[in-house]
């Protein structure tokens, strides 16, 4: 038999289309809406057949193909026409039954996601929809495109996202990006006031080449990354390196095409206790490469900076574990109480809910 699992993603009741699919168990996901300037979103499925006759039956096919009875089903994941489709490694493999199905979707908040029961016929299609818990603000532009500062508008320029200019990607009919939209501007306002508003970071980028709803990855100038490591030319505004760098800023090399043999990640953050830059540069090993410049960086503000004290590093550690992601259009109070403000250029609309 062919039973199967469709699921369909709705944001404010309409339809949102998986558009591509990266089977890689550590840096794969799904691709929603055309997102090529995001990296695939990582997803996990909890599929689990209900006590009594579904689990007999799993159990039986198990022990058929001579797989560990009780052990995680297997299953393959593909697209069918802008749903995730959910089936069996082989035609007995997702029998004809009922279970309980959980997903958790990376930057997504899904409506009741876990603890649901769908039931297969034989031969037959489940269906599935989960709605996107809705956020409580809007990105609205309160600067017309034109008027941003010039280092800004030079990033961005040169930074198509999602296959749009970035002018266009920023407008408000380009829908279901507002919380990238709001990471990309709070991150472009810090660059453009540190070290200094005279001596800008953003002077030393030449373009954004991903946004997520928490971080961005840019390529830099030659210049970016010394000024951000050494103390002397940032004037203090950064700490010492990090001792150690979390796993998921590895996707920055995966995404630049960069080996863990050629390359180290070096990380260093701002001197605020919240409210504070971390800049992951992929630098080159010594002897690995023809230059030894850090061209391929990962930015991201941290609501609580673990380098600072042991109250935030509590806090922030707390975070990972959780997992946890930074709230851009929240994180635009922090934002606005700085220098940055003056170049922000968006404001947060709470919505009505």
């Amino acid at each position: 038999m062919h039973e199967e699992i469709l699921i369909r993603f709705e944001r404010n009741g309409q339809s949102v289309s998986v558009t591509g699919l990266v089977p890689d168990r550590h840096h794969g996901g799904i691709i929603l809406e055309e997102e090529t300037s995001a990296l695939p979103r990582p997803f996990r499925i909890a599929l689990t057949p209900v006590p009594g006759a579904t689990a007999m039956t799993v159990a039986n096919v198990a022990r058929r193909h001579g797989w560990p009875v009780g052990g995680s089903m297997k299953l393959n994941v593909s697209i069918s026409e802008g749903d995730l489709r959910i089936a069996g490694v082989a035609e007995d493999a997702l029998p004809a039954g009922t279970y309980e199905i959980g997903l958790r979707v990376n930057g997504m908040r899904l409506k009741k996601a876990s603890g649901r029961r769908i039931s297969i016929r034989a031969g037959g299609t489940a269906r599935l929809t989960l709605g996107e818990v809705l956020p409580k603000y809007r990105f609205e532009l309160n600067e017309t495109y034109g008027r941003f500062d010039g280092q800004t508008k030079r990033i961005l320029d040169a930074s198509p996202l999602d296959g749009l200019p970035a002018s266009d990607w920023l407008a408000p009919e380009v829908l279901h990006r507002d919380r990238r939209k709001a990471c990309l501007m709070n991150i472009l306002a810090k660059l453009r006031v540190v070290p200094s508003i005279d001596k800008p970071l953003s002077e030393h980028v030449r373009r954004i080449i991903v946004v997520e709803d928490n971080r961005v990855y840019a390529e830099v100038d030659r210049d970016f990354f010394p000024i951000v490591s050494d103390r002397k030319l940032n004037a203090g505004t950064f700490l010492g390196r990090d001792a150690t760098v979390h796993e998921t800023h590895r996707r920055l090399l995966r995404r630049m095409n960069l080996s863990d043999r050629d390359y180290d990640l070096k990380s260093y953050r701002e001197t605020l206790p919240t409210g504070s830059l971390q800049v992951i540069g992929a630098a080159p090993k010594q002897g690995r490469s023809a230059s030894p410049e850090v061209r391929f960086v990962d930015i991201d503000i941290d609501e609580a900076n673990p380098a600072y004290d042991t109250l935030r590093g509590a806090i922030h550690f707390g975070h990972l574990l959780g997992g946890h992601q930074t709230d851009h259009f929240k994180m635009r109070q922090t934002v606005s109480g700085l220098p940055a403000n003056d170049f922000l250029y968006y404001r947060a609309v709470e919505l009505s809910i």
